[in-house]
């Protein structure tokens, strides 16, 4: 529920066409076939690279102009992309029209009739119905016990932090110890109006990190701030890229 109709027919579409919406695709993957993080005209795409798609929900009876599809065209068919799709598909609801070069450039037009649509949303419902919601007490991650060596290392920052003239220190683990949790910890204890900032080197991993502390139950606004994303100014926790080309 309470999906824009362009949404709605982008993961229609994904569902049918057993592709995968853009925003699922791997990072890696993208940066090796040399093609934006974020949807900039490629909706959804098969992993196996064959198959492009791009959804366009207009209203009745309006054609979709020729410069609407170019992104599409251009990164769906060039660089590392183009020597793996085998086929382009536009979908559109059952009123949208696209303009006849189109065709003739090999690509196809799928259209969505309101009862398939509407067979599709039922479908969500039923199985949203059938689903238990999880219920959590409290973040796994948070309620972990914690061994000796990290309740010395977050009493020593904490001790640190409450000296208001002295901002910087750093903290040495060894791999695999538990830093993450330390900074998991340090994070949850942020006042109402204070910012933390994650820089890590890649984009990879300012995604594998903002996944981790949205995964963990942190009780804070993330924003990822790197190529291809705009940062959320409301948020509380940023986790930015340092080479954000990267």
């Amino acid at each position: 529920g309470n999906l824009t109709p362009g949404t709605e027919l982008e993961l229609i579409s994904a569902l049918d066409l057993r592709t995968v919406p853009w925003s699922n695709v791997p990072i890696a993957l993208k940066q090796a076939l040399e093609l934006p993080t974020r949807d900039h005209g490629i909706d959804s795409l098969a992993l196996n690279l064959t198959l492009a798609v791009q959804a366009k929900d207009y209203t009745s009876g309006r054609s979709v102009p020729l410069a609407r599809l170019t992104n599409f065209h251009f990164l769906a068919t060039t660089h590392e992309l183009g020597k793996h799709v085998q086929e382009l598909i536009v979908v559109t609801n059952e009123t949208t029209k696209l303009p006849g070069l189109w065709s003739r450039i090999g690509a196809r037009h799928r259209p969505y009739t309101s009862e398939e649509v509407d067979a599709f949303r039922a479908r969500a419902k039923l199985r949203a119905q059938q689903d238990t919601p999880l219920q959590f007490a409290r973040p796994s991650s948070l309620q972990k016990p914690r061994w000796p060596h990290q309740v010395a290392c977050l009493q020593a920052c904490r001790a640190f932090l409450s000296q208001s003239l002295k901002r910087d220190f750093f903290v040495q683990m060894a791999t695999g110890t538990g830093k993450s949790l330390v900074m998991l910890d340090l994070l949850s204890e942020l006042g109402p109006h204070d910012r933390a900032c994650v820089i890590v080197p890649k984009l990879d991993l300012m995604e594998q990190m903002a996944t981790l502390l949205e995964a963990s139950g942190l009780p804070r606004r993330i924003s990822r701030v790197g190529t291809g994303w705009a940062a959320d100014l409301g948020a509380e926790v940023f986790v930015c890229v340092r080479n954000s080309a990267w």
